[in-house]
């Protein structure tokens, strides 16, 4: 529908104690275009029938607000009963939850949309009453945006650092963190000086939409005097559960592994690492997760380039393709099903290269240099992009790399403290990073929100 253009629906009024209209009225109404950005929506009459007990209205509440190209908002529903399903039509859209029990959800955007066309969300409860809205395409193509249910960042809030709730409690560095196909990211222990132990146990759910964290059951993976806990651990996730494993804490490494199940907030001890070590790098991909790269313990002598893949499946380890140079302290993560590793140090020199590991032609690729030598720091994808950051960097300066044509950009510089071995992970859209061990010479427990 182009602008200036009319389009008329009949649209059938409950007794909505909202509404002005009572039941059976039936409106003419016409919505009129009046510029890029005016959405549209329009309810279904409600259907009472096998659930007379209803006595409130079932409604959507769209926001009327720009979701822009890759990127995501939260859909309510006011009223029904749960749980609810959701759809959304297109190729371009998809909901977070098939369904809820709740009733929100999270509608993404693809990367790029395919032409101008209508979305429709349909969200049907209990009852099996419905509510639809609609994702309308925006005629200024060139914003790349589309008007509808949710609203995203202007391109001013784009590339910008925010600071949010800070992490649950203890500053840290060296700590853990993964996110989970629910959208939530879970982090904890770590090591912090100003406490005894100074090793932590503590383990936290970071909810993003609530900007709002919940501590959790302890990690059970204790060492020294049966209370230590450790840092320079790995952490991965795959759907709903965390995995975590090596580590230091003060006096021993570790090689052991233990899943975290985030749906029921437990902890239960697997299949046991390939050797003991520290400062590795723990990436998840295809449901397995790939641990490797790292440091011996005392004296320290031996450093890694072996690579292994953890299966949930079997509960036990397989050898893959190694690196060409040991290092610890590296920086990695996964995209497209493959693998990112680079950065790092041998504890004589500290790289600058970037790989790219295929886990079905198990092949390492050298790719495009990282822009400076980086170790101790983190690495995230998110976007389309992968995210690089912090120690060894060029003052605070994040860079992007873009897998599709293998090149770096800079981001916008980092506003918070400059700090090393610290934490991030990626959810609905946005890169979430914190902790570690300032430029001050104190650990860190801000936490901050990149929007690329």
């Amino acid at each position: 529908m182009a602008d200036g253009d009319t389009k008329t629906f009949k649209i059938k009024k409950t007794a909505d104690p909202y509404d002005e209209w009572g039941p059976e009225f039936t409106q003419q109404k016409k919505i009129k275009r009046t510029g890029c950005g005016f959405p549209y929506s329009f309810p279904i009459i409600q259907d009472y029938s096998g659930c007379e007990a209803l006595d409130y209205v079932f409604r959507l509440d769209p926001m009327y607000e720009p979701l822009l190209v890759d990127d995501y908002q939260e859909i309510t529903v006011t009223g029904g009963v749960g749980p609810y399903m959701w759809t959304v039509g297109g190729d371009y859209f998809s909901f977070v939850d098939e369904e809820t029990e709740e009733g929100s959800n999270i509608v993404y955007s693809d990367l790029e949309f395919g032409g101008p066309a209508d979305a429709v969300i349909t969200v049907t409860d209990a009852c099996e009453n419905e509510r639809t809205g609609v994702i309308h395409w925006c005629d200024d193509t060139a914003k790349g945006t589309v008007e509808g249910n949710g609203k995203g960042p202007p391109p001013s809030q784009q590339d910008k650092w925010e600071r949010v709730a800070d992490f649950g409690t203890n500053e840290r560095r060296g700590a853990v963190a993964a996110a989970t196909e629910s959208g939530l990211i879970y982090a904890g222990i770590g090591y912090d000086p100003d406490r005894y132990p100074t090793h932590l146990v503590d383990w936290w759910e970071y909810d993003s939409l609530a900007d709002s964290w919940t501590q959790k059951a302890n990690f059970p993976g204790v060492g020294y005097l049966g209370r230590w806990g450790r840092y320079e651990a790995v952490a991965a996730a795959i759907g709903n559960k965390v995995y975590v494993g090596t580590g230091f804490d003060g006096y021993d490494y570790f090689y052991d592994w233990w899943e975290y199940d985030a749906d029921n907030n437990s902890w239960e001890q697997k299949h046991n690492f390939e050797n003991a070590r520290a400062y590795a790098l723990g990436i998840a991909c295809l449901g397995y997760v790939f641990v490797g790269t790292g440091r011996e313990p005392y004296p320290y002598t031996k450093k890694y380039k072996d690579w292994f893949a953890y299966s949930p499946e079997i509960n036990n380890w397989i050898e893959i393709e190694s690196m060409s140079k040991e290092r610890y302290a590296a920086i990695g993560t996964s995209y497209d099903d493959k693998l990112y590793v680079g950065g790092g140090s041998d504890g004589v020199q500290s790289f600058q290269d970037w790989w790219e590991y295929n886990p079905v032609t198990e092949n390492w690729t050298q790719k495009a240099n990282l822009p400076c030598v980086l170790n101790s720091g983190v690495a995230v994808a998110c976007k389309g992009r992968i995210y690089v950051g912090t120690w060894g960097g060029d003052n605070g300066i994040w860079y992007a790399y873009n897998p599709l044509d293998n090149s770096w950009t800079d981001c916008a510089i980092f506003d918070g403290i400059k700090r090393s071995r610290p934490i991030a992970a990626s959810v609905y859209r946005r890169v979430f990073f914190g902790t570690g061990y300032g430029t001050d010479g104190l650990e860190k427990l801000s936490w901050w929100k990149y929007t690329p």
